[in-house]
């Protein structure tokens, strides 16, 4: 918003920009109103168009399903420089963390209903939780908001989707979203958990996004 992006129609798909402009959007619903603008939390009340927008203006992109669910679930193997070629010790997992409950032996994974701190009160501060990395590192996949997908919706897509970096359907209604939020229960935290809204849609409290950046090997 300060650099002008969010008001430069290059940066926004031709339906997010008629949208914007047909909703009067001229900043994301809770800019301005505590405690959805609080320093290092989430943005929230935020559409899929906006999300589409700020990844473009950053040099970015919404992550696939794919991506998302293997940022936060790993793979039978791990990759990175890190993790160069170490087998996952749970590909199978529940959560990002592994199978354990979010607040299994009183130790909180993920701002979501129950944590006593934010839960079913507002978003936390980004990275709170360390123990509820996936096996990548990559912090709050469950949990604090819901996240904006790149990908359609289709409730079987993954019965007939390719086996390698599906890239979800070529068209739909509603966008995926993925990872619970601050006020869901602890199913909604699961890995094969997976929700829906319309992009243009930026009314919730509980929906944000991240970003990935294409890596060229």
């Amino acid at each position: 918003l300060e650099a002008g992006g969010y008001q430069q129609q290059e940066y926004w798909s031709e339906t997010g920009w008629q949208t914007r402009q047909a909703e009067a959007w001229t900043q994301p619903r809770y800019w301005e109103f505590s405690p959805w603008n609080t320093p290092n939390h989430p943005v929230v009340g935020i559409s899929w168009y906006e999300a589409e927008a700020y990844a473009r203006w950053a040099k970015k992109q919404l992550p696939t399903e794919a991506q998302w669910e293997k940022a936060a679930r790993g793979g039978v193997w791990l990759d990175g420089d890190a993790v160069a070629a170490l087998a996952n010790p749970n590909p199978k997992r529940i959560y990002p963390w592994g199978d354990e409950l979010p607040n299994a032996n009183e130790i909180y994974r993920a701002v979501y209903k129950e944590e006593p701190q934010y839960g079913n009160r507002s978003t936390g501060p980004v990275g709170l939780f360390p123990q509820g990395a996936s096996c990548y590192g990559c912090l709050d996949m469950a949990g604090n908001v819901w996240e904006w997908i790149k990908d359609w919706y289709q409730r079987d897509y993954y019965k007939h989707s390719p086996a390698q970096n599906p890239q979800g359907p070529v068209a739909g209604d509603s966008k995926v979203l993925r990872g619970g939020s601050w006020c869901r229960e602890a199913k909604q935290l699961s890995l094969s958990f997976r929700t829906k809204d319309e992009p243009s849609s930026g009314g919730w409290d509980l929906s944000g996004f991240r970003c990935v950046i294409e890596v060229t090997m």
